[in-house]
């Protein structure tokens, strides 16, 4: 979730400047009501390892300088289904 919510930041700067953006509790929140209202069921809100998921060289993370600080701590956040049920 971390990494959404700086590729959030990365947009509102470019795109709403003049606007607050969310907080990482408060966007974390919306996204998963979001996403369970929807009914899609291709990601899932979970604890994974972000050492084994995440890359420093993914486009999105060089574009905001984001990169993985090393630790495979568990963390919640969104992760991809590997079959998306139907």
């Amino acid at each position: 979730m971390s990494f959404l919510h700086e590729v959030y930041l990365e947009w509102m700067n470019e795109r709403h400047r003049r606007e607050e953006p969310l907080s990482r509790y408060t966007f974390s929140r919306r996204l998963r009501a979001q996403l369970e209202e929807s009914g899609c069921r291709a990601w899932r809100y979970a604890r994974s390892r972000p050492g084994q998921l995440l890359r420093c060289t993914d486009p999105l993370a060089t574009r905001i300088g984001w990169c993985h600080d090393g630790t495979n701590d568990a963390i919640y956040g969104l992760r991809r289904r590997r079959h998306a049920a139907a």
